[in-house]
């Protein structure tokens, strides 16, 4: 009953998007069939990515007076055992995932979840600041901090500052314009990641893990973990970078409607 006007407002928001899209819309698709050919259900995908767009719109607002106990409902963690047994055994993570589901929803959920865990995320400012100040008191309502992402390297180098958990998505570069890190392929196409995640977990003592979401509804998420790696070993960025690939494909075509990257069209051109 709680989640009837904000459903409501993520319905309007989303057919007023589709209004107003314009000639995007038809570059969105065009990047949908490129990377995934031979489906028939583009405009389905479509209409479900500006919805989830919407939800996520929404949600962003509603997360930020939402009840611990609703945020714990709404995502699903389908093996929390994996996080369990890292924490036993002393380890850092640096708890990564595609730009699905909410992460924002997710990472509160785990902040919950272990609330004697030291957990950060990495975040980004966005101005004007009216929306980093939401973001920031939204991100770190029950204990989470938020580290902006030029200061990853600083605070992770201080024992003090230092999470035992790390949240963060790991962002793709196409290969033309990647300065740095492995190529690889990715639903059939060449790209490059940014080389932070192994440098980080290597530098760090951090095991990788990787969380595939799942949108399920409004304010509904499954999500599954997934060890990527141990703490890598100096030369081994290219093979983690490929397990993240890999991971991060599976991730899209499970459910590739809340991949928010259809959107980057000035990566792949049509």
């Amino acid at each position: 009953m709680a989640d009837l006007v904000p459903r409501a407002a993520a319905r309007i928001v989303r057919d007023l998007w589709i209004l107003a899209e314009g000639r995007r819309r038809a570059r969105i698709i065009r990047n949908i069939e490129h990377f995934l050919p031979g489906r028939t259900d583009y405009e389905d995908i479509y209409r479900d990515h500006v919805g989830h767009i919407a939800n996520y719109l929404v949600e962003e607002i509603h997360l930020r007076w939402m009840s611990p106990q609703r945020i714990l409902k709404g995502c699903e963690v389908t093996n929390l055992e994996l996080i369990e047994n890292h924490i036993g055994a002393g380890h850092r993570l640096l708890l990564t995932a595609a730009h699905q589901g909410n992460l924002d929803w997710t990472w509160l959920a785990l902040c919950l979840r272990f609330p004697r865990s030291n957990l950060a995320m990495v975040g980004r400012t966005f101005g004007p600041g009216w929306i980093d100040a939401h973001l920031a008191a939204m991100r770190e309502r029950f204990g989470q901090r938020q580290i902006m992402n030029r200061d990853v390297g600083r605070t992770m180098g201080r024992r003090q500052t230092a999470p035992d958990i790390l949240c963060f998505a790991a962002d793709l570069k196409p290969v033309e314009t990647a300065s740095a890190g492995t190529t690889a392929t990715f639903l059939g196409q060449p790209i490059s990641l940014y080389n932070t995640l192994p440098r980080i977990a290597s530098r760090f003592g951090m095991h990788i893990v990787f969380a595939r979401l799942k949108r399920l509804g409004y304010g509904r998420f499954r999500v599954t973990l997934e060890d990527l790696s141990p703490p890598p070993e100096p030369g081994t960025a290219g093979a983690v970078e490929k397990a993240y690939f890999a991971a991060l494909e599976k991730s899209v075509l499970e459910d590739p409607a809340s991949w928010l990257f259809w959107r980057w069209v000035g990566w792949w051109k049509r």
